[in-house]
């Protein structure tokens, strides 16, 4: 599915209907399966969602030397 996502850009668009409906046919999945597939791990593949994740991930305070705040419950 990653291939064929490359191969369409990462978009399904109508003129690659039958492309996308045999290249589903041969691997068993539906439509919109791919569909959702594809919307899933676009960023992943593409570095995008997952390098600004990792960005993020390396500025965020470390647990163990900052304690976490007190919780205060109001009634």
């Amino acid at each position: 599915m990653q291939a064929l996502s490359e191969r369409l850009g990462w978009r399904l668009q109508k003129r690659d209907e039958a492309v996308v409906e045999e290249c589903c046919r041969e691997i068993g999945v539906g439509k919109g399966v791919f569909k959702v597939w594809m919307h899933n791990n676009k960023h992943n593949f593409l570095g995008g969602h997952s390098a600004r994740r990792s960005a993020s991930a390396s500025t965020t305070l470390h647990p163990s030397t900052h304690p976490a705040p007190a919780v205060v419950i109001v009634k």
